[in-house]
């Protein structure tokens, strides 16, 4: 396990963390690795998620962007929307924003931990390192500063278009491609944040393991790419693109 030393720099408070993720990963994530703190970030990070979330779906702009989206994914997965399904989101549309938010306080910890055991498992059983789990899992948590931050990106921009997407995919950028096809849904998917979030955990695992971050970075990318077109594959044979 590695431990903090006499000669170890000054411990970085929570503030410093959360700006040295975005602009000094590997000096910040070598004082998570010496100092995990996993607790006060992910309350920050969680917090500003839910709240962002909330803001949103309580006002009518969310709400009905809430249920275009709810509509748009049924019809995705060749379901055609009855008025039954209509006048079941029209009664749960009050409840969306409290949904939400509760969906994040107990949804992003659960994931996060998930990936922690994971990398654990590998780094760990497989590789011969020695880290502990509360150390990966304060990489991990730190991490979600960047998610915070796409969230913080997002909202106003969906908010200002009435209509619940994700401006920051690669599909965004490139709107000549159809979005209905299976190209167009593959890039549609591919988040432009949750590709710096990879980045970033790569660079923390690369920091707490000793180990270069380019192999650990192009092996969490391509894993993520392969899950994500696996996925688009099964909306498409769905949606008949």
């Amino acid at each position: 396990m590695h431990t903090a030393t006499p000669d170890a720099p000054t411990p970085k408070g929570l503030l410093a963390r959360v700006v040295g993720i975005l602009f000094s990963p590997r000096e910040t994530y070598a004082d998570v690795s010496l100092r995990p703190r996993p607790l006060a970030i992910l309350a920050v990070v969680l917090s500003i998620i839910a709240a962002a979330n909330y803001t949103f779906l309580r006002t009518e702009v969310g709400q009905r962007a809430w249920m275009d989206q709810a509509l748009t994914q049924s019809e995705a997965y060749g379901r055609q929307p009855t008025p039954q399904m209509i006048e079941g989101l029209e009664r749960m549309r009050p409840y969306a924003a409290p949904i939400a938010a509760l969906g994040t306080l107990v949804a992003v910890p659960i994931v996060m931990a998930a990936l922690a055991g994971l990398f654990v498992g590998v780094f760990n059983a497989i590789l011969g390192g020695d880290a502990t789990f509360k150390q990966v899992f304060a990489i991990v948590a730190h991490s979600g500063v960047i998610g915070a931050l796409q969230q913080l990106f997002v909202t106003p921009l969906n908010y200002a278009r009435e209509f619940m997407s994700n401006p920051a995919s690669v599909g965004t950028l490139l709107p000549m491609i159809d979005s209905g096809s299976f190209l167009g849904m593959f890039l549609g998917a591919v988040d432009l944040f949750q590709i710096w979030s990879l980045i970033s955990i790569s660079i923390g695992l690369g920091v707490l393991y000793k180990r270069r971050t380019s192999p650990i970075g192009w092996s969490l990318l391509a894993t993520a790419f392969v899950i994500v077109l696996i996925l688009t594959g099964i909306k498409a044979a769905r949606s008949g693109a």
